[in-house]
């Protein structure tokens, strides 16, 4: 038997938000009605279907074109009050003009899956375009686990585009920025649901609340996402300098997911997590429970999460940062991260032990961050682990094998040659500039007998030469050294010239004032001095 349920569609302004544990009450206060009220038919499989407005003349995308089409260029289209516009399929709005589309208590409804790949249901293509108090209703329905979900509702391929007080029911992505810059998604809400979870295996598929691909410079704020979507926002192709800030995310698959090349300069501050990291199939029963709520697996750098609160469920992983990751054809680096600030809490009737905070994983040696990852100053629930590392070449966690770690490289520099007091000094040192006092040396000249010493405590070794001649030496290495070697030619021999010194007459004829500079020179072109002459 049907029943009739009132959806909340649009949101209140969320403004420094600061839970330690968040009830179902609370999220419902989170999604309080600002003021539309859609009334929703429920069959009894709790499937939602032919929304429409309690109040107002419904319409269809025609109406739509034409306001678009009688704008004029930096103008308001104004969608009226307690209208609902159904939009047939494949139908797609190509904004050619800067205009900011706004309506109160406004529904358009269209199918995602009818756009066939066309890009959007409204394409924004002059910067400053704007949309403002519009909910867009896919009418292809709210997804299972499993099944696809498609369609975008709008397209940013701009700057300075706003998109504020809106409400994104079921689509494929809400927005999807395509190489925007500067844009503002404010006090939205955002649903949808997850086909395909893999946690880092093959592609995954879902709804990207916030889709941005090749985007920076985007606010996202006062915005909640709601669900089981793929990601809240997925940020990916050579975006970066996006800032989220006082947004809430609840029930999230992953909350927020990097790309490659996608978090220099990007900032996650004052956000609440409620319960996210997990996803269920379509009978309800968890498939995943260690998503981790902020991936930064395919890009690890250069970036800051903040001041955020997080609800922590069974077995979450909050941060998970990888170095080394090949996913998009180049290992990935680690490194400039900080982590400051935040405060965790374990969910009702989770075990803190089995939830971690902060995850760093190496899939190629061991972990070697460019620049400091900073995490300090966070409040963290008793019994979670603040932080793990784990290296690829481990193996499972379940049956670690942890190598011996490599042994560091060496060298033997030459400080210092003295043919008088016919000695040389060497220096022994890391691959790091660190000299190594007490090691063995090993040397011989010309060949004949090897003869051993120590360096000192300043990793020097001074040689004494019986002979002129090749000078090898070598450091065979131990349990954490590399062995090196070298050599060195040595001549203490000065070796004397006889230069022969012909006599020879010189004539020259002198004139009054004129002076003359003689050289006397040897054979070898040496000048020679106290001869007379």
């Amino acid at each position: 038997m049907n029943k009739k349920i009132i959806l909340s569609l649009l949101l209140v302004l969320l403004v420094a938000i600061s839970v330690s544990a968040v009830s179902a009450e609370a999220v419902d206060d989170v999604i309080d009605d600002a003021g539309i009220d859609v009334v929703a038919e429920v069959d009894d499989a709790g499937t939602a279907d032919d929304t429409v407005l309690a109040d107002g003349e419904e319409k269809t995308g025609d109406d739509i074109q034409t306001a678009i089409d009688n704008a004029e260029d930096g103008g308001e289209i104004d969608l009226g009050e307690n209208q609902v516009y159904n939009v047939a399929d494949g139908k797609i709005f190509n904004i050619t003009k800067k205009v900011t589309i706004k309506g109160n208590n406004v529904i358009i409804k269209a199918s995602g899956a009818s756009q066939g790949g066309s890009g959007a249901l409204f394409i924004a293509n002059v910067a400053g375009t704007g949309f403002d108090g519009i909910t867009f209703i896919n009418t292809d329905g709210h997804k299972s686990y499993g099944q696809q979900v498609s369609g975008y509702a709008i397209q940013l391929a701009i700057e300075n585009g706003l998109v504020n007080n809106c409400a994104f029911i079921d689509w494929g992505s809400g927005v999807y920025g395509r190489g925007a810059a500067f844009c503002n998604i404010t006090n939205s809400y955002f649903n949808g649901s997850s086909e395909k979870v893999t946690n880092g295996g093959t592609k995954e598929y879902g709804t990207k609340a916030i889709n941005l691909m090749g985007s920076h410079d985007i606010t996202v704020t006062g915005c909640t996402f709601e669900g089981q979507v793929l990601d809240g926002i997925s940020i990916a192709s050579n975006s970066g300098n996006n800032i989220m800030t006082d947004n809430t995310f609840i029930d999230n698959c992953y909350a927020i997911y990097f790309g490659g090349a996608s978090t220099q300069g990007c900032v996650i501050a004052n956000n609440t997590f409620i319960r996210c990291g997990y996803c269920e199939d379509a009978d309800g029963n968890v498939i995943f429970k260690d998503l981790p709520v902020i991936s930064t697996q395919k890009a690890a750098n250069g970036y800051i999460i903040a001041d955020n609160t997080i609800e922590a469920t069974e077995g979450s992983i909050f941060i998970k940062a990888e170095s080394g990751n090949t996913a998009h054809g180049y290992p990935s680096s680690i490194g400039d991260i900080k982590i400051t600030g935040n405060t965790l809490t374990v969910a009702e009737g989770a075990n803190p032990e089995s939830i971690t905070f902060v995850y760093l994983f190496s899939n190629q040696g061991a972990l070697n961050p460019y620049a400091p990852i900073d995490i300090s100053g966070n409040n963290i629930a008793e019994g979670v682990t603040p932080v793990t590392v784990w290296y690829a070449d481990w193996g499972s966690v379940d049956e670690p094998v942890i190598p011996a770690a490599d042994k560091v490289a060496t060298s033997i520099n030459i400080k210092d040659v003295s043919t008088s007091t016919k000695k040389i000094t060497i220096e022994l040192v890391d691959v790091n500039g660190e000299v190594q006092a007490g090691k063995e040396i090993s040397y011989s000249i010309n060949g004949g007998e090897t003869k051993t010493a120590e360096t000192d405590a300043d990793g020097l070794l001074t040689i004494d030469v019986t002979e002129d001649g090749v000078v090898a030496l070598a450091f065979a290495g131990d349990d954490k050294l590399k062995a090196t070697e070298t050599s060195i030619n040595f001549a203490a021999t000065a070796v004397k010239t006889n230069p022969t010194i012909t006599a020879s007459a010189m004539t020259a004829t002198a004139k009054v004032a004129k002076y003359y500079s003689i050289t006397l020179k040897d054979s070898t072109g040496k000048a020679l001095v106290g001869e007379q002459v």
